[in-house]
């Protein structure tokens, strides 16, 4: 229903594409029999969902295929127009009748085939709807609802961040429990003097197993230590086959560390200078965003190339840590230490984040402008009068200035350590500086929590 009344259905099919036709109000069927049918959108398309906001129309349509669980492709894209009947523009200019339809949302960690868009406005805040099949839950149809932005351009945003964390302290546990992996055939976690647990992966044959949701990502970063030895070994080799994977070795035959994926049309790859240094620990960190590619060393780039090749197409199965594809590859022999995952690819800041940070650390928030967590993705909120000003959060006392964090940040963790920088006004008694758990009514049933009731008032302390 258009603003001035006028009543529209958008159809359409997998085959030819989307359609538009105006309705009579009055009776809902098409307004004459010999009325104008538009076409707005071609390619393998259908589930289409028209938004108007402002000026325009947003048109999202999904791609590819549904309907088969894991092994589902769908995806939203979108494009928009100052006229309900089109055209469609993405945003590079491109009609979608002609296949245009920028990326909106994508099979990313557990959320596989995400479709059929639908919003919501409620008080001056955007609410997104889809569905997907859930990658760790043998692929069970599930309803997803996000918030939504919008751009100073006038386009959607939608982030669905999420991250999987590898510390290796005991085993090849994920530290929200998500994402969990196995160690194989030898793998272990031993001590290394200075650094504490790392992953071992010295003994021939010995990899980590990951689960399958884990390849649909487009970051990729991790801590290595390599011995040395054969080329074409892994670092983490994630897909089905040798022809569906994408893959990160220390030396290829070319005698460069490189990065490659493919999907079964050719392989697209960043190639460094050099290969990885061996006998030393570096950090190396890959991002991929849809339309190039990134390979760091230590915080630093230091190659790049297109590579427009979308993680989730591969539809991986086999994901490993240390062990290839391909079966003559010898394995990877070193140790990893802290293996980094995230659904989107970061920027060089935020990898030069990731490299300076402690392997260990899950989530850091650094409140430089806001509440997000530069290190896992799990971002918090401002809430009521809490303000960050000069890269400080500000907590004044007065009822309804906190944070909010998102849950799960420790839930899945065996132990578990906080630490902050704080400077301590007056506080009453059993004011928090933290408060983590969960409640019964109105109180808390599991939690720890921290007061500064001990600590001198007005003193930097950490």
């Amino acid at each position: 229903m258009d603003v001035d009344g006028t009543m529209w259905l958008a159809f359409g099919s997998y085959w030819n594409g989307i359609y538009l036709m105006q309705l009579d109000p009055a009776t809902g069927k098409r307004i004459s029999a010999n009325s104008t049918i538009t076409h707005l959108a071609a390619a393998n398309i259908e589930a289409e969902y028209i938004h108007k906001r402002g000026p325009y129309y947003y048109l999202f349509v999904n791609w590819d295929k549904c309907c088969a669980g894991i092994d589902s492709t769908y995806n939203i894209r979108i494009g928009r127009s100052t006229s309900v009947t089109g055209p469609y523009l993405d945003r590079n200019g491109v009609d979608m009748v002609n296949s245009g339809g920028s990326i909106f949302l994508e099979s990313t960690g557990k959320y596989l085939g995400p479709g059929h868009a639908g919003i919501l406005d409620e008080n001056g805040t955007s609410w997104f709807t889809f569905h997907y099949y859930d990658g760790n839950d043998n692929g069970a149809s599930k309803l997803g609802m996000l918030r939504l932005y919008w751009s100073a351009d006038g386009w959607p945003v939608l982030t669905n961040d999420w991250s999987a964390l590898y510390t290796f302290d005991a085993d090849a546990r994920e530290h929200s429990a998500q994402y969990n992996g196995t160690l194989q055939s030898g793998a272990s976690v031993t001590n290394e003097p200075g650094r504490g647990n790392v992953l071992n992966l010295e003994s021939p044959g010995a990899y980590v197993s990951l689960p399958l949701s884990v390849a649909n990502a487009n970051t990729f970063a991790t801590w290595v230590k390599w011995n040395g030895g054969g080329d074409w070994q892994r670092i983490f080799d994630f897909g089905t086959d040798t022809t569906h994977c994408e893959f990160l070795t220390p030396r290829a035959s070319a005698g460069v560390m490189r990065f490659a994926i493919n999907t079964g049309g050719g392989e697209q790859q960043i190639n460094a200078p050099f290969a990885l240094p061996t006998n030393a620990w570096c950090h190396v960190a890959v991002t991929l965003d849809g339309a190039n590619g990134v390979m760091y060393l230590n915080g630093n780039p230091i190659a790049t190339n297109v590579v427009n090749i979308h993680p989730f197409y591969i539809l991986a199965r086999s994901n490993y840590l240390g062990k290839s594809q391909s079966a003559p590859d010898p394995s990877f022999n070193g140790r990893l230490d802290s293996f980094h995952i995230f659904g989107r690819a970061l920027g060089a800041a935020e990898i030069k984040d990731l490299a300076w940070a402690h392997p260990a650390l899950a989530h850091r928030y650094s409140f430089t402008n806001n509440a997000w967590d530069s290190i896992g993705m799990a971002h918090g909120r401002l809430m009521g009068n809490a303000t960050v000003t000069n890269k400080a959060l500000k907590l004044t006392g007065a009822s309804g200035g906190y944070v909010n964090l998102p849950p799960g940040l420790v839930s899945g963790s065996s132990a578990v350590t906080l630490e902050f920088w704080a400077t301590f006004g007056v506080n009453g008694n059993y004011a928090r500086v933290f408060d983590t758990g969960t409640l019964a009514g109105s109180f808390g049933a599991g939690y720890f929590f921290s007061v500064p009731t001990t600590v001198p008032v007005d003193n930097g302390c950490r």
